[in-house]
């Protein structure tokens, strides 16, 4: 008698976890249809206006080691962090899936159309500060377009020293560029001995990762904080006004998406 009465017991936890489940998904469901749609650069706006609302709108995804940020190219000095509020709703399998494997600050972004509530004064215990994010339960119309944000713009040959004197000139643009290599704490930065006290945040981003490239990873892993710096020919972009989310400030980095020639420095230089 016992017997039957724990598995009719079990029974009906199993009904109600089963119905449970249903109606949370029922849920995101209906939520997602009646959302109201808005653009991200408006979302960013006015957050007094939406904050706590449910709403549609369509981002690009740039993976960091400290998790993904939230942009748009019509607005991208602002960028809010993603929170995962349900892996159960529409789509957010695959958006889990696609956003794991993906590399850091990808040159190709993922690009997709989230449903989920702004929230501008979410507390981060990890860093034990607010920081704004987006509460996302659905999602759709995952892609990676494979044209580059920075366009077709190129500037074979340039050097960085003249590249630190008119950064406007080079903004947004592929250049190439013989630097040296160094690290920190901070991270990496790229310098010249023609203007050592300026430097470059450096965001590796190498679209090939075998051969030339792969050496120029491996030097800059053995290497390290050694005060013989790496020197190599690097390919990549300058950006003028990188907004870095961590720190809450903007400066300038060069983003590699190639190198060549990668020696070591013989003698100790320190920027």
């Amino acid at each position: 008698m016992r017997v039957h009465s724990r598995f009719f017991v079990f029974l009906c936890l199993a009904v109600v976890l089963a119905t449970a489940r249903q109606t949370i998904s029922a849920g995101d469901s209906v939520v997602t249809q009646t959302a109201e749609k808005v653009s991200f650069c408006q979302l960013l706006a006015h957050p007094e206006t939406y904050s706590g609302r449910v709403v549609v709108t369509t981002v690009h995804l740039y993976m960091f080691k400290e998790g993904v940020s939230l942009r748009s190219p019509d607005c991208d000095k602002k960028a809010v962090w993603l929170l995962i509020e349900s892996t159960s709703g529409p789509g957010m399998p695959e958006l889990s899936r696609r956003i794991s494997p993906h590399p850091f600050y990808a040159r190709h972004p993922l690009v997709a159309t989230l449903t989920g509530i702004l929230d501008p004064n979410h507390y981060d215990e990890a860093l034990r500060r607010k920081r704004a994010v987006f509460k996302v339960i659905a999602a759709r119309d995952i892609s990676q377009p494979r044209k580059s944000r920075d366009g077709d713009k190129v500037v074979p040959n340039a050097d960085l020293r003249g590249v630190l004197k008119n950064p406007s000139k080079y903004a947004g643009k592929t250049i190439t560029v013989v630097a040296r290599i160094s690290f920190t704490k901070e991270g990496g930065f790229i310098w010249s001995p023609d203007c050592s006290k300026r430097l470059v945040r450096l965001i590796i981003d190498l679209k090939d990762e075998s051969g030339t490239a792969g050496g120029f990873l491996a030097a800059l892993r053995r290497h390290g904080l050694s005060d013989h710096p790496d020197m190599a020919k690097l390919t990549g972009v300058y950006v003028t006004d990188y907004f870095d989310d961590i720190r809450n400030r903007h400066y300038p980095v060069f983003r590699v998406t190639g190198a060549a020639q990668v020696t070591r420095s013989r003698n100790v230089e320190r920027p």
